[in-house]
């Protein structure tokens, strides 16, 4: 990282330095190359970096990546929303004919896509990461070898049945299912341990109630 390279280093959704979502935030990125972001990206290693370039007068910034690759492709039935909870995360998912996610890293985590699912909302993606344990191909969502391949699944979204995609939900990833899977887990590893690296648990003697 070179001395004009100037990282700003957030705590993100949150009001103290302790909690959040580690952001980093490089404030002139004009004359940065792609590639170069890239490598930025990864040595200050968070899950979200942002690159800006200064508009006049420099107190305004644009998100270079937003305002040169979506920003041009808004407008007409295509929006951008942005982060969204609560209700109108709700709303959008009982109207979404699918919840679409072009992945170009091996995703470690998939809450986003049990919540679709959940909803009924099947899901297309692309097969990396921890995606093919999490969608069922042809059943609850499509997954993707090539980007060619991901566009072609869009005409395909309705050939997804919504009310299975929330009955797979349910039956994998309720919080009773869950804890069920945990437990038999747990009792797998405890089985295959050796005795001696095991600790007997210690049982506290009920408590006496004393009526003075």
């Amino acid at each position: 990282m070179t001395a004009a390279e100037q990282v700003l280093r957030y705590s993100a959704f949150t009001d103290t330095p302790a909690g959040g979502n580690p952001a980093g935030v490089v404030l002139d990125a004009r004359d940065m190359a792609d590639a170069r972001m890239l490598e930025l990206a990864a040595e200050i290693g968070y899950s979200e970096t942002a690159f800006l370039t200064p508009r006049a007068g420099g107190r305004e910034y644009d998100v270079r990546y937003f305002s040169a690759e979506v920003e041009p492709h808004l407008g007409g039935p295509v929006r951008w929303v942005g982060s969204v909870g609560g209700e109108a995360k709700a709303e959008l998912l009982r109207t979404a004919r699918a919840v679409l996610f072009p992945l170009r890293w091996d995703e470690p985590g998939g809450t986003a896509v049990v919540e679709a699912l959940s909803a009924g909302v099947p899901v297309v993606a692309m097969r990396r990461g921890v995606l093919p344990e999490l969608v069922d191909h042809g059943v609850t969502g499509w997954l993707a070898e090539t980007e060619a391949e991901f566009v072609g699944y869009l005409d395909r979204v309705d050939e997804l049945d919504r009310d299975a995609c929330r009955e797979v939900a349910v039956r994998r990833f309720s919080p009773a299912a869950m804890a069920a899977r945990y437990e038999t887990l747990y009792r797998r590893v405890l089985a295959v341990a050796e005795p001696r690296h095991i600790r007997a648990p210690r049982v506290q003697a009920p408590l006496r109630t004393v009526i003075g």
